[in-house]
């Protein structure tokens, strides 16, 4: 796996809570192949700041600063999880 920053990781869920709105609107017209791709992609961020996390971070703000963008990222996750599975 490459690198991967601090911002890229910010800037990657940013993204991602704006393609949530567009995706809970798609699913609601019942598009649900959207909210799959959606927990897919969240889901691989979450493995993402949790490998960053493990590959050992020399900054204490910035370990501080990925364990609160994945504690986010995974409520988001489940609650977008819950969600789905409603719809089915």
């Amino acid at each position: 796996m490459s690198e991967v920053t601090l911002l890229g990781l910010e800037n990657w869920h940013r993204n991602l809570v704006e393609k949530f709105g567009w995706t809970v609107i798609a699913v609601a017209k019942g598009n649900m192949h959207k909210g799959e791709n959606f927990i897919q992609c969240l889901t691989h961020l979450i493995n993402s700041i949790q490998s960053r996390l493990d590959g050992g971070i020399q900054s204490i703000d910035s370990h501080k600063d990925l364990e609160i963008l994945l504690n986010l990222s995974e409520k988001k996750n489940m609650n977008a999880g819950k969600r789905s599975l409603k719809r089915k």
